[in-house]
């Protein structure tokens, strides 16, 4: 289970937010983290998908609306990268996934001064 602060909206404006979450043993764990105005969290804005969605092996990441050097990051739930690499804007590109968890991760991209983030959800 797992609960917000700022109760169960997904659609989160800038500000700080906390999530504890607590697996079927009673364990938790807490991670707080801000989202800041200048980030958007709608691909579609920025000119990127990825797909499958979810996903098991492979993640397909199109960066057809963007131009220009990308870096493409892959973060877990705490925010730390897990994979990074260099990628080119018009084009689409390829991400390994297969050896993690189950869960909820997010791709991050940075082009130029902006940076993006979308949602990406694995499967076993």
């Amino acid at each position: 289970s797992y609960s917000w602060s700022g109760g169960g909206n997904t659609n989160l404006l800038p500000g700080n937010y906390t999530v504890i979450v607590t697996d079927a043993n009673g364990c938790k764990d807490t991670a707080t983290f801000t989202i800041g105005s200048t980030m958007s969290i709608q691909a579609e804005a920025a000119g990127f998908s990825i797909y499958p969605n979810p996903a098991s092996t492979q993640v397909q990441v199109d960066l057809s609306g963007l131009s220009g050097a990308c870096m493409l990051r892959l973060l877990d739930s705490r925010g730390r990268a897990l994979s990074t690499m260099n990628a080119e804007g018009g084009k689409r590109h390829t991400l390994e996934v297969l050896g993690l968890s189950a869960g909820v991760y997010v791709i991050e991209i940075h082009n130029g001064e902006n940076s993006y983030r979308q949602r990406l959800i694995l499967r076993p």
